[in-house]
């Protein structure tokens, strides 16, 4: 928007360009370790159509006399791939829970499978079938990888966690290459990224069991439970993953290493809880299901041509439609979704009251207001507010019970209000309906003792810097 871009190109235009890039990487990415452009597509088609079989509780609902138009119909809001009550499972398809929800995890896994581009680029370049770089050449795309997964710590921290394991699995893989690895891709990663850790993430976690021991996920205890948990998660996959890597048994060391690094991310993931909200974890999940549709896309690619004895190409086509059907099912209800189901994030008015408050406040004035995900005043006005999100706000590792509690007294007004106004050093108090229904804000105390700032779009906001001296 500062560049005179619309509100709409701003927000979808980076969309488009990340996701394109990573149509482009990940056909890349799979082509030089499959060598296969029909193996490729399968491995693409599974991965964005990723479910599990809740296609089953579909089917059964089509016998029981529901219309495919019903439950097709995202106003139903009946969802087959969650499984949200039993395992915190919120959404079984990574277009439909990540990718567009959580714009960072479109950008961390664009730049994360660049940089595993130019690394295979580099190490795979023996192949005399393969393009080949000069030393000059092969050192620039090992800086370029670098330099993308040395700014994943700011760009999505459980991209940068999984690059850690997979790439390190296959530099270890590598060791023809280690001296040229070492220098022109570990050191100059763990430099950026390490600085960046320090200036952006160092000090900034608070909560002493932010990551926590967490065995088997959110499966009840016992071996069993935790297969049946990614049997309902994910049906057929985890078998066929594991069948397709033991097909590549006489590949390279380094393809091996390459797929073996997700299974290593899937195993972290079922072990240790990197955030207190156990849902984060599927971050991990959904790249360890990138690998695996790799690797299903090689056992498919098996039975049709060799699983004569066991399975009918028929069969292995359905085997295939096991892995996406439900994945589909959730694409086209997302599709399906009309523009009175769309929730929005803002009003055109809380939109009009945001851009205010950007050109007439001060890039640093501090806000009091109700702690919501959309506030206008935090997402519009960029402007920084006292407490945000409250369960973002302890997912991100903070310790937020006593902030809590000022905040309501701030809110209260009087005198207990007062010293933490100051405190806080807040130049603005927000109050409209979020902030009354959330606080009973106490709106006759700051209209009898404070100048009213803005009135707009129903948000009454009441300059106190004569109080706290603030910006």
């Amino acid at each position: 928007m500062r560049l005179g871009f619309s509100i709409y190109v701003s927000f979808i235009g980076p969309s488009i360009i990340y996701s394109l890039l990573l149509l482009v990487g990940l056909y890349a990415l799979f082509f030089l370790v499959l060598r296969s452009q029909k193996q490729v597509l399968v491995a693409i088609s599974l991965f964005f159509l990723s479910s599990g079989p809740g296609f089953f509780k579909f089917l059964r609902d089509l016998a029981h006399g529901y219309s495919l138009g019903t439950l097709l119909n995202p106003a139903t809001q009946v969802y087959y791939s969650r499984l949200a009550d039993e395992y915190t499972w919120r959404a079984g398809n990574v277009i439909v829970g990540i990718l567009l929800p959580q714009r960072a995890f479109l950008l961390g896994m664009t730049m994360s499978v660049w940089a595993m581009v130019g690394l295979l680029l580099v190490i795979l370049d023996e192949d005399k079938d393969r393009l080949r770089l000069s030393p000059r050449q092969q050192n620039l795309v090992l800086g370029a990888s670098a330099l993308l997964v040395g700014l994943l710590p700011i760009a999505h921290m459980h991209s940068f966690i999984v690059l850690f394991m997979v790439t390190g699995a296959i530099c270890l893989a590598a060791y023809k290459k280690w001296f040229q690895l070492f220098f022109y891709y570990v050191i100059p990663t763990a430099t950026i990224s390490c600085l960046l850790v320090f200036i952006f993430v160092s000090g900034g976690i608070e909560k002493s069991d932010f990551m926590r021991w967490f065995p088997g996920w959110t499966a009840e205890p016992g071996l069993l439970p935790w297969l049946v948990l990614w049997a309902k998660i994910w049906g057929l996959m985890l078998p066929l993953a594991l069948f397709g890597q033991v097909l590549l048994r006489k590949r390279t060391p380094v393809i091996q290493a390459f797929f073996g690094g997700f299974f290593l991310v899937f195993l972290v993931a079922n072990l240790v809880l990197f955030q207190p909200v156990t849902w984060d974890n599927s971050k991990l999940f959904f790249w360890a299901y990138l690998g695996f549709s790799g690797l299903a896309a090689v056992a498919l690619a098996w039975l049709w041509r060799h699983g004569a004895h066991y399975f009918s190409r028929f069969d292995t086509i359905l085997l295939a439609v096991s892995l996406a059907f439900t994945g589909a099912i959730e694409l086209v209800r997302l599709q399906a979704m009309q523009e009175r189901d769309r929730p929005y994030l803002s009003t055109q008015s809380e939109i009009s009251l945001g851009q205010t408050i950007r050109a007439e406040t001060a890039p640093l004035a501090r806000f009091l207001t109700a702690p919501d995900h959309n506030h206008p005043v935090s997402v519009w006005g960029v402007r920084p507010i006292i407490l945000g999100q409250t369960t973002w706000a302890r997912n991100y590792g903070f310790l937020i019970d006593q902030v809590e509690r000022d905040v309501k007294t701030m809110f209260e007004g009087g005198a207990a209000a007062e010293p933490l106004l100051v405190q806080y050093r807040v130049s603005y108090v927000v109050i409209s309906p979020r902030e009354l229904n959330l606080f009973a804000a106490d709106e006759d105390y700051y209209a009898q003792h404070y100048p009213l700032a803005f009135d707009e779009a129903g948000y009454r906001i009441y300059d106190v810097r004569s109080l706290t001296q603030a910006q």
